[in-house]
């Protein structure tokens, strides 16, 4: 029997004779990545939709093309841009 948490997202893995117990150190868990659509991860806030739209395009966006929609991992996205954050900036000095 598989157990699914909505937030924080683990899959839990226990026999049927288990009911749900939430002693996750004990169990082995597995992180399970959202995904959302470009409107609805641009409704979150993190980036504006054109430009998650933008890097959909230029394929920097982390994610899944299903169908004609493209599914954005916001675990990863979210990952990606805080290693950018932290990349040195170059100063130009005129």
């Amino acid at each position: 029997m598989v157990w699914i948490f909505p937030f924080p997202q683990f899959i839990m893995k226990s026999s049927k004779s288990q009911r749900l117990a939430l002693k996750i150190n004990e169990k082995e868990c597995y992180f399970m990545p959202e995904f959302k659509t470009i409107r609805q991860a641009a409704a979150s806030g993190v980036l504006s939709e054109h430009r998650i739209r933008v890097m959909v395009a230029q394929g920097q966006c982390p994610g899944i093309q299903a169908g004609n929609r493209f599914l954005v991992n916001m675990t990863a996205l979210v990952e990606m841009l805080d290693a950018m954050s932290r990349m040195p900036q170059e100063v130009k000095s005129e």
